[in-house]
């Protein structure tokens, strides 16, 4: 017999915020009410070997402070996994189509200009091995093509990943994994036009980056309401930039071509601690990871903390504050 457990969850939720810098700059500090109302439904199907689960989500959010900061926002994704006695493949499909000043913010910390939009399409396979009870091996892809509308300096790109990760259990506490990634990231052709009589110059730019890694992580449960975990690598980055321009003069045009690159080794890290209470849960974290952005490559060091309370079955708050140092490194 065949069973399934078929759901569908719609749900609306409703913010008010106050933002007192919404253009985040250091001169212009305007400050602007936002409200936001955002209804979702998810559908999801469930058996003991494989799963389906789809989201819809549409958002509206108004300023009180001009209409070129209002945003519409909507997304779409699918999510995918099967099992069998040792293997679980997994695929997940998105679409997500928002501001990029929010995006952007939350990811690396850079701020954006207000009325920047990006659209995101992202396709993600796995497959998880579980080689003896103790020793799992996890194979993943990853591709994301990202498209912005209205921004000044940014530069639509596609980003590819492929990597591997050796898990292996050491006890029912500790856990110790070794990951392998290789990601490179290819942006599209800038093409800018110059007039300085009496040349014309007609400029083509192609930047390309690369990063190879090998991270070593560790988790350890220290009691049934303490949780750590520590992961530390190194990481090596090759940045290109191709120019091929034309420059005419009287009626001839001459091609010139050249190419400059940039190699570099940072370290990554990524610390977390976790404690929860009966109603309560807090939580810190630390960390360092490279990003590709509309910006370029860029370096993103974050340290924060968050505190989630239960003040009754229907009331909880949460607070979180976090930390952003960026470093453009492409």
């Amino acid at each position: 017999v065949v069973a399934a457990e078929w759901s569908i969850e719609p749900s609306i939720s409703l913010r008010e915020e106050y933002n007192d810098n919404i253009h985040l700059t250091a001169s212009d500090r305007a400050g602007a009410w936002q409200t936001s109302i955002s209804p979702s439904v998810k559908l999801s199907s469930k058996t003991e070997t494989s799963e389906v689960n789809g989201l819809v989500q549409v958002g509206f959010s108004r300023f009180t402070g001009g209409k070129d900061l209002n945003q519409n926002s909507k997304s779409f994704s699918l999510f995918s996994s099967r099992q069998s006695e040792r293997n679980t493949w997994g695929m997940n499909v998105s679409y997500q189509q928002d501001s990029t000043v929010e995006g952007e913010r939350i990811a690396t910390g850079i701020a954006q200009p207000a009325g920047t939009r990006s659209r995101t399409v992202s396709v993600s396979p796995s497959w998880t091995r579980t080689l003896t009870e103790m020793v799992l091996l996890k194979l993943d892809y990853s591709l994301q093509n990202v498209k912005f509308e209205g921004g000044a300096n940014l530069n639509e790109y596609t980003s590819q990943r492929v990597g591997g990760t050796l898990q292996y259990y050491l006890s029912e506490r500790d856990l110790v994994g070794l990951s392998v990634k290789h990601s490179r990231t290819g942006y599209a052709p800038q093409i800018t036009e110059e007039i300085l009589s009496p040349y014309y110059i007609l400029t083509t730019r192609v930047d390309k980056s690369e990063l190879s890694n090998v991270q070593l992580g560790f988790d350890h449960r220290f009691s049934e309401t303490l949780l750590g975990s520590v992961m530390l690598g190194k990481q090596g980055s090759v940045s290109s930039s191709e120019l091929s321009q034309v420059v005419c003069v009287g009626g001839y045009c001459f091609p010139l071509d050249s190419k400059g690159e940039s190699h570099g080794v940072s370290s990554l890290f990524n610390v977390k601690l976790e404690k929860t209470f009966e109603a309560a849960k807090v939580g810190g974290f630390a960390s360092r990871e490279t990003i590709p952005s509309g910006s370029g490559l860029v370096e993103a060091d974050r340290i924060g903390v968050s505190l989630s309370k239960s003040f009754t079955d229907a009331v909880s708050g949460t607070f979180n504050a976090t930390l952003h140092h960026t470093r453009f490194i492409s």
